[in-house]
């Protein structure tokens, strides 16, 4: 609430109240900052693909940890989604903005969350084959039999 605090005090002029023309620069102003808020977690991604694709497709510790930052991030970003738009959730005006606005911040969360993924593939680490299961399957046992005795 300090943001939407900060923009009531330097819009109300010491103590007077705010003309319609105020309110609705403050109102352009809050949905601004939503706008700006719902697409923080893809303004990285470019810096971010670039040092994965710097790291490479070999498995060593630091495209492990490059990779690891990758997935972890969005993660924590997604888990954070509550917190990220807490400001605005008083304001009944901006509702549908906020809703909007998380709703493309979790987009872009998942954008994010799928190329680190994408690298781990790359790298042969994600489990997508059958063969990587093969050691969770049960065994499978066939009974020969043979009619042919040597003498």
């Amino acid at each position: 609430n300090s943001f939407c605090t900060l923009l009531v005090m330097s819009s109300s002029h010491h103590g007077r109240a705010l003309t319609e023309q105020e309110k609705a620069d403050q109102h352009a102003r809050k949905v601004r900052k939503i706008n700006d808020l719902q697409t923080g977690p893809i303004r990285s991604l470019p810096m971010t693909m670039f040092m994965l694709w710097m790291a490479g497709s070999d498995i060593h510790i630091f495209s492990i940890m490059m990779t690891g930052m990758a997935v972890s991030q969005p993660l924590q970003a997604l888990g954070n989604t509550g917190n990220v738009f807490k400001m605005f959730a008083d304001d009944p005006a901006l509702k549908g903005d906020v809703m909007r606005g998380r709703l493309i911040y979790i987009a872009c969360c998942i954008v994010a969350l799928g190329v680190g993924l994408a690298k781990l593939h790359f790298m042969g680490l994600l489990p997508t084959g059958a063969a990587d299961w093969v050691d969770h399957a049960a065994p499978f046992y066939q009974e020969v039999t043979s009619t042919h005795y040597a003498a």
